[in-house]
């Protein structure tokens, strides 16, 4: 590529907008050897390029967007951008008008090159082919704006969708798809994740229990690997190549179409019988009425290919969305099964720490009995504040028990004070309530036991570790109210 300099004294010469919208550009650049540009490069001029357009386009539709100027014409000129001098130069001015230099694509900044006059060399490196591509494409019918002249399907065209413009529709609804589904099985994987740490929580906690009692814990379960779950779906392309069975009935009622817009004839505007003869109207009213039957098969051709198009993608996303769902189903089984065994596992922790029967078990109830008349083993205590009297917060399998201290006032006399609630029975949920860091530090978190009516009949303040013991006492509230019969599947 090497051009001579440009003398032109037009102020807008030496803008790279104004070259941008010459049918073939020509830059002010001296002879070095940085005249080559990578593919890389070019490929990133092409994309910014067809970013341009989609951001004109959207300008122009998009009434929500903030007011700018868009693409105007003066009078005369074809608004329906079918005429490639027209786009050119209205392109090229709208970029003028409204686009100012962007910084440099050689500096690693992505964005246009065509509004920087350091990426002269890009464009001129990737114009050639551009040029060359769109030559060829407009050549051979294939621009959109071809359907202004050219009707879809009709000869020498294809009478339907081009193979490879239907294996680009194909790449664009499963990439569409395969986002969509790690989408969802993100969204279970997180739930499932949710309950593991709620297990392994229970396990560190319960921990020094199963050692104090002399009991083994239960062996954790193995996890099972998502391909160990059958996939029940078939392949489209594999019944009916290449492309699926609906996609073929698509293509075959695309077909159906063209073949019969190709018999109704869209053709001959009424009045237009009158030309064949000598009193025919004057040249005026001729190119009235034929140009009426241009725009009137343009409309029709336009609206054939938009429907064409769209019912083939329709397809793809029907197939697609059936292979979504088989693959849903089978994660969501794996997540199902993770959350049973570890249901199970938490519920057969607690069942073998309550049925201990070792020394230290049955001395550990029988204390928890003399202080509260509950005789069961306590699973776990925690250090809590309750109604202002330090206190420990004693849990069973069946019931959670504060204990507090009351503090001994002149003529009366101190000792325990015990309140109990039965996790079935008498409690619904527990809830979290922050309060704003003070002097209690790591006391601020308040847990509130409410009961089945939605009311507050309780609330302390662990003395650490409250929002870990809060869902320790959630498993144990569920484990409560499940089925035992889970421990025997």
């Amino acid at each position: 590529h090497n051009n001579k300099k440009n003398n032109n004294k037009n102020p807008h010469s030496n803008s790279p907008l104004n070259r941008f919208a010459s049918p073939r550009p020509h830059y002010d650049d001296d002879d070095d050897d940085e005249t080559t540009t990578s593919t890389p490069r070019a490929y990133r001029h092409l994309q910014e390029a067809c970013a341009l357009v989609q951001r004109i386009e959207i300008e122009a539709n998009n009434a929500v967007s903030p007011p700018r100027r868009n693409i105007r014409f003066r009078p005369g000129q074809c608004a329906s951008l079918t005429d490639r001098d027209t786009m050119t130069e209205a392109f090229s001015r709208h970029l003028r008008r409204t686009y100012k230099a962007c910084p440099s694509v050689l500096d690693n900044n992505i964005t246009l090159p065509a509004l920087n006059n350091k990426d002269s060399q890009l464009i001129q490196a990737s114009w050639v082919w551009f040029d060359a591509m769109w030559k060829e494409l407009d050549s051979r019918s294939l621009t959109y704006s071809s359907l202004a002249t050219t009707r879809f399907g009709a000869f020498p065209c294809l009478p339907t969708l081009d193979v490879h413009y239907c294996s680009q529709l194909r790449r664009q609804s499963r990439e569409s798809m395969i986002s969509q589904l790690l989408n969802y099985a993100t969204q279970l994987e997180e739930y499932a994740r949710d309950a593991e740490y709620a297990c392994a929580n229970v396990i560190a906690l319960l921990k020094k229990s199963f050692q104090e009692y002399g009991v083994d814990p239960p062996p954790l379960p193995s996890p099972i690997p998502l391909t160990s779950y059958p996939l029940d779906y078939a392949t489209p392309q594999a019944i009916c190549p290449p492309w699926g069975l609906r996609v073929m009935e698509a293509l075959n009622q695309v077909q159906v179409w063209v073949d019969e817009g190709t018999k109704a004839n869209v053709g001959t505007p009424p009045g237009a019988e009158a030309l064949a003869h000598p009193s025919s109207p004057s040249s005026d009213t001729e190119q009235f009425l034929f140009g009426k039957k241009s725009e009137s098969m343009m409309v029709h051709s336009t609206q054939l290919a938009q429907r064409s198009v769209s019912a083939v993608i329709q397809a793809f996303q029907q197939q697609d969305d059936e292979e979504k769902n088989a693959r849903l189903s089978r994660k969501n089984n794996q997540v199902m099964d993770r959350l049973a065994f570890m249901k199970k596992h938490q519920m057969m922790s607690v069942e073998l720490l309550d049925t201990c029967t070792s020394d230290i078990a049955q001395k550990a109830a029988s204390n928890l009995h003399a202080r509260t008349k509950i005789r069961e083993v306590p699973l776990l205590k925690w250090s809590v504040v309750a109604r202002n009297s330090t206190g420990t917060c004693i849990v069973t399998a069946h019931h959670i028990v504060f204990v507090t201290q009351n503090i001994p006032l002149l003529g009366s006399m101190g000792g325990e004070k015990v309140v109990k609630f039965n996790l079935k029975k008498d409690i619904d949920s527990f809830e979290i309530q922050e309060s704003t860091a003070g002097i209690l530090g790591a006391l601020s978190v308040v847990i509130l036991l409410v009961d089945h009516d939605g009311r507050e009949i309780f609330s302390f303040r662990p003395s650490t570790g409250g929002t870990r013991f809060k869902k320790f006492l959630d498993v144990l509230l569920s484990i409560a109210s499940e089925n035992k019969s889970i421990l025997s599947s």
